[in-house]
């Protein structure tokens, strides 16, 4: 008897959770909440090992600026990718009128095959008249507050059943202080309709400046000479505060700080500004290095569905890291990952034929590496295993016999690319279906 005991403990700690002798399960609840991912180490959870991992070439330049604005415009040929506010076809009311019929026949057919519930009973019925009552505008108007960017007009949620209310799916994003929008409708309530560049979708007209003229605008936007956030929370005066990626025009440096162009609620203002750790003048050289400190300068930082609570979705995650290189990408993981030097397919390879794919790709540059619905940064092998960093939601373990277990993680975390293995998911690996190139 005491043999069998011994080799249930035994089972059980190789499928990473303890025997329970409860009748009722085997492995405690369904889902749990955890810090960290398994067969991560406080090595991992440092740029420093990753970099002499890296070697020599941590501190070579993979796109120089010129590199970046040719990548930033032929990605921004593709639909999907980071658009031009500024531009013609952004106003084209006809497109825009087609743009709101798609999305919401979309979301209407789901909502009535049941895919998606309403949180409000009618909340959508509602918002399908503030759409079609909206009446057209043009404007420019810039964002001074961090606000929640609806897919369609109301603050209730859809959500896929079983309700998770982590995952509202009328969430399509979040918009950071300083980024210039596009308004080009305007309905009932306050409801605005703008294109922000990465997204499309409503805004409760909260944090945004009265209408600019599109030629203030422009000077905003591409002012040569600008002072990007390096972090979080950067606070300025006048209650302004910038996320990771931001940046705003640079006037004038002074002794003791900056003179800058902010937005804020009366409009655009000219202030002056305190030297500030968080911040540099001029985007940051695209090194690996570098990467890696911005990557983990917001480790542990809260995951976020479409930018819940201020956190960040995996598809945030890489956009505002790689804004601080000057890179505009897509809102979208699968948009992301067709957005580098060049893209590489992984679908139809074998596990061995994707970390041969990897270990090769990755020896000159920066990878993001995609499978359906999360987007990751590759950071490099430590004692035979493949990493990654990503803000990621959850993954499933197995747990007892022919069951798994659900792990919260709720935060950007570094995870190994076995991470789900041996579930009905499969391992990240497996799952993999494209990788991005960031490389001279």
């Amino acid at each position: 008897m005491r043999s069998r005991v011994l080799l249930l403990i035994a089972v059980f700690t190789l499928l990473g959770c303890r025997p329970n002798p409860s009748t009722e399960t085997l492995c405690g609840p369904s889902t749990v909440i955890e810090t960290k991912a398994p067969r991560v180490d406080t090595r991992h959870l440092k740029p420093s090992h990753w970099a002499q991992v890296l070697g020599q070439s941590v501190d070579d330049v993979l796109l120089s600026s010129e590199a970046i604005d040719k990548l930033n415009q032929r990605n921004q040929q593709r639909a999907g990718g980071f658009q031009d506010v500024l531009g013609s076809e952004i106003g084209n009311q006809e497109r825009v009128s087609k743009e709101l019929d798609e999305r919401r026949d979309w979301l209407a057919g789901r909502i009535d095959s049941g895919q998606f519930v309403e949180q409000k009973q009618g909340a959508f019925k509602r918002a399908q008249e503030r759409i079609n009552q909206a009446r057209q505008l043009d404007e420019f108007r810039i964002v001074y507050q961090e606000a929640t960017l609806y897919c369609i007009p109301m603050e209730s949620g859809l959500f896929t059943a079983p309700i998770d209310p982590a995952f509202n799916r009328n969430r399509c994003s979040g918009l950071h202080p300083t980024e210039v929008v596009r308004v080009l409708r305007a309905g009932e309530d306050g409801w605005l309709y703008v294109h922000a560049g990465h997204s499309v979708g409503w805004i409760n007209n909260v944090g945004l400046t009265p209408a600019i003229k599109p030629e203030v605008v422009l000077k905003y936007r591409d002012h040569p000479k600008r002072l990007v956030a390096l972090a979080d929370d950067v606070q300025l005066a006048g209650g302004l505060k910038l996320r990771m990626g931001s940046s705003i025009p640079l006037v004038a440096e002074l002794k003791s700080g900056y003179r800058v162009q902010v937005p804020q609620a009366s409009g655009l203002q000219t202030i002056d500004i305190q030297s500030n750790a968080g911040m540099r003048v001029g985007f940051m050289p695209m090194t690996r290095r570098n990467v890696l400190s911005i990557l983990f300068s917001v480790l542990d930082k809260p995951y976020g569905w479409g930018g819940t609570d201020g956190g960040r979705d995996c598809s945030r995650f890489v956009l505002d890291a790689f804004a601080v290189f000057g890179l505009k990408l897509g809102r979208h993981s699968a948009e992301q990952s067709r957005s580098g030097i060049r893209s590489i397919d992984l679908a139809d390879m074998n596990s061995k034929q994707k970390l041969l794919t990897i270990r090769s790709a990755a020896e000159n540059g920066v990878l993001l590496l995609y499978m359906s619905g999360h987007i990751m940064v590759y950071l490099s092998e430590s004692d035979g295993r493949s990493y990654a960093i990503s803000s990621i939601s959850e993954y499933i373990r197995p747990c007892g016999l022919k069951r798994e277990q659900v792990v919260r993680l709720n935060r950007v975390a570094v995870t190994d690319l076995e991470l789900g293995k041996a579930t009905t998911r499969h391992s990240f690996l497996d799952r993999l279906t494209r990788l991005a190139v960031f490389s001279k």
